[in-house]
């Protein structure tokens, strides 16, 4: 499978900078960035905000990094390069990519956090092992139970590989007397949200946040 690329940060909206307007610096964006405010020109908000576009390529894990910038280039007028744009980003943690069958998430979900920004709407009876995520009644994504209950408290864990790995372990721990191990692993239960993410955050479920900062 291919490497996919997922946005990082939760954006802040367009900034003009403080002072009388005919002074202000050129106009930026900002991202929430761990602890950083990361200020983007208008050619990088544009790839930047180009990667939640197309939900269903990311749940087809088709968004890549040559993908994204063939996307900007058919459809946003005026970035010159964005192959560089999108390396930059890259670069400065405001895109991160792994392949969601190989492993290679672990390193990114050692160094994020998960944010939840809309609400958990349960399941139904007609479908129980589908768990909704949406806002004001919408459902957004739906996912299974290990991704939902990752998705709910990550963020009271130091890292995304963190969550994982504590629900790998409750899921053992919280068993009836009797009841057989499941055996899940750390390692099996972020193959599951990586598989999931990519839609999630560009879905505006989440947002991965760097830890660019000691806990």
């Amino acid at each position: 499978m291919a490497t996919v690329i997922v946005p990082a940060g939760l954006n802040m909206g367009q900034d003009f900078g403080p002072g009388d307007p005919a002074e202000r610096p050129s106009e930026f964006w900002q991202i929430h960035l761990g602890t950083v405010a990361a200020d983007l020109t208008r050619d990088e908000v544009t790839v930047w905000g180009a990667a939640f576009v197309d939900v269903q390529r990311h749940a087809n894990h088709e968004m890549s990094r040559s993908t994204l910038a063939q996307l900007v280039k058919e459809n946003a007028a005026g970035v010159d390069d964005p192959d560089t744009v999108v390396a930059g980003l890259v670069e400065r943690g405001l895109f991160v990519e792994y392949d969601p069958e190989n492993g290679s998430a672990e390193n990114v979900f050692r160094d994020h956090q998960l944010f939840p920004l809309v609400q958990g709407m349960g399941n139904s009876p007609e479908d129980p092992t589908g768990y909704e995520l949406g806002i004001g009644g919408q459902t957004l994504v739906t996912v299974n139970a290990d991704v939902y209950a990752v998705w709910s408290y990550a963020l009271t864990c130091r890292s995304l590989w963190d969550a994982c790995a504590e629900l790998a372990q409750g899921l053992d721990e919280d068993l009836e007397p009797g009841e057989e191990p499941i055996g899940l692993t750390a390692e099996a239960v972020a193959a599951q949200v990586a598989a999931a993410l990519p839609v999630l955050v560009v879905s505006g479920c989440c947002f991965l946040d760097p830890l660019n900062y000691e806990l």
